[in-house]
């Protein structure tokens, strides 16, 4: 069934979904480049890029949900259940299997690499297998930030003066620290654009446009999001240089769709995938997409842990 929105709402949404993609081919929101850093750089910068997108986001999400209540409200906080944990743990592996979330799986497609091209068709795999496991019962309930009360207001006022902080720390970092240059901007970009997005059409990202297609109820909001974000992409791999074609092979390509299989089952059970989690639910003060999040880093960790422990062993005479 088709979004009956306006032409000038599916234009913004566009815009919106173009910038993300062109960021995101250079900078993103991805736990397993993250916890790549952690592991083998020993520092956390990534990690603190994605709290700083996660408060740019709730930094428009927030205000924009008081302002235009009841149009606009914030996600809603699910209960913590066995489901949730396995999700994550599923969805972390799949990310790690993949080498990318699902967001960064469009900006590397804009890089050249085709494999993970089928990577929606592991995704709906996953969503088909899992669909039956839906806990119906599943407790939800308002955000406590949904109303502007003292509460809300209080911790806005505390998530803006960390915001301030983190960013400062990161200029700080890239000056004399050897971050990249302009990480912290980018991610606050990418925080800032994306709960606009949320803010105007939650359905916008890939694993809805997946889940709608299984389903049948896909919309038109999610197809043009999904091909905006890759437009953005490649545009941005055009601009920087950093386009190269990679052929799948038909090791790469199962990797792929396997991969797909776990984050599509993962965000099934949980649900929502790690954007969808930090920038749309962590916002709106969510324990359970907060516990999703720890969960999907610790299996990714602990995953990166045991295969290099494993790798070592073998490789030594």
């Amino acid at each position: 069934m088709p979004d009956l929105l306006p032409i000038w709402v599916l234009v913004l949404v566009a815009a919106l979904a173009f910038t993300v993609g062109f960021i995101v081919n250079r900078s993103g929101t991805c736990l397993v480049s993250a916890a790549h850093e952690v592991l083998y750089k020993r520092r956390a910068w990534r990690v603190g890029g994605l709290a700083l997108a996660a408060m740019a986001s709730s930094g428009l999400l927030l205000p924009l949900s008081w302002i235009s209540s009841p149009t606009l409200v914030l996600a809603p906080v699910f209960s913590v259940e066995l489901t949730l944990i396995i999700g994550a743990v599923l969805f972390g592996i799949g990310a790690l299997v993949n080498d990318a979330c699902l967001l960064g799986s469009l900006g590397r497609i804009g890089n050249g690499e085709v494999r993970l091209i089928v990577l929606p068709v592991g995704l709906g795999a996953g969503f088909l297998l899992t669909d039956g496991t839906r806990v119906g019962q599943r407790v939800e309930y308002p955000s406590v930030l949904s109303e502007p009360t003292p509460l809300s207001v209080a911790t806005y006022c505390l998530i803006a003066w960390g915001f301030i902080g983190l960013l400062a720390a990161f200029m700080s970092a890239e000056r004399y620290l050897g971050v990249r240059p302009g990480s912290g901007r980018r991610m606050v970009m990418i925080g800032a654009v994306a709960g606009l997005l949320f803010a105007i059409e939650p359905s916008w990202t890939l694993a809805s446009l997946v889940g709608g297609m299984v389903t049948g109820s896909v919309g038109t909001v999610a197809c043009i999001a999904a091909l905006a974000t890759l437009a953005g992409s490649v545009m941005s791999a055009q601009r920087f240089g950093t386009f190269k074609f990679e052929f799948p092979t038909a090791w790469s390509a199962a990797r792929t769709l396997a991969a797909g299989g776990f984050m599509g089952a993962g965000s099934t059970l949980i649900p929502g995938g790690n954007d969808s989690l930090l920038l749309q639910s962590l916002p709106g003060a969510s324990p359970s997409a907060f516990l999703a999040l720890i969960v999907m880093m610790t299996a990714i960790l602990l995953t990166m842990t045991v295969t290099r422990l494993v790798v070592g062993r073998i490789s030594k005479p």
